[in-house]
């Protein structure tokens, strides 16, 4: 005798009384509106209900749109430069700071076209030479530029969820060269003397022209 097929639901099925906490019964509803609401934190890192605190920015909108923000590192060096003195030692003179890089860690899920869209979204921005804003709850760094994005994908990991890591530099922008007081008007910077107006060739440049030069 064969068995009936038992249907086993995609999601629990559990009534919605007191005490019992949100869960994800729903297809439609986010993993990270659960967890808002489990927590009770709409400032929390996972909550999209609220504007979102973390992340990489450019004129206020996210560039790279996880579903989580698991991690954030940031580095900034300052290097002090020495020279030698007598005796074989060294005396410091200078100290200069370095550009700062921050790093996230991010996570997607969803259906293999949201992750495609995530990937898309890495992919340009690392590959784009615009300046980024990286945004903290407590702090704003700018001119940063996204210089590398890495994942991995095991069996153990990261199948039905993606997880990357990328990088930023801060991009500090050289001021435009300036040559106003050279030693030839030659070397001067050009200066836009407004439209030309077309001029009736002469007759020399005219049988120039059409002797090709000669």
């Amino acid at each position: 005798m064969s068995l009936p097929n038992i249907i086993v639901p995609a999601f629990p099925n559990v009534p919605a009384f007191p005490g019992v906490p949100p869960l994800l019964t729903n297809p439609a509803a986010s993993i990270s509106t659960v967890i808002g609401a489990l927590t009770g934190d709409d400032q929390s890192l996972t909550s999209q209900a609220a504007p979102a605190q973390w992340g990489v920015f450019q004129g206020g909108s996210a560039v790279i749109v996880p579903d989580t923000i698991v991690a954030f590192e940031f580095k900034r060096d300052f290097r002090v430069v020495d020279y030698p003195v007598e005796g074989g030692a060294f005396a410091s003179y200078n100290k200069v700071a370095e550009p700062f890089e921050p790093r996230f860690t991010m996570t997607k899920a969803g259906t293999a076209a949201d992750i495609t869209d995530f990937v898309q979204q890495v992919e340009t921005a690392v590959a784009s030479l615009n300046l980024y804003d990286v945004v903290t709850p407590e702090y704003t760094w700018f001119n940063a530029n996204l210089i590398h994005w890495d994942t991995a994908r095991t069996a153990k990991g990261g199948v039905s969820m993606l997880t990357i890591n990328v990088w930023l530099r801060e991009i500090r922008t050289a001021p435009s060269p300036s040559f106003s007081q050279t030693k030839t008007s030659a070397g001067q910077d050009p200066v836009n003397g407004g439209t030309v107006q077309a001029q009736t060739p002469t007759p020399t440049q005219s049988a120039a022209a059409a002797g090709g030069g000669t």
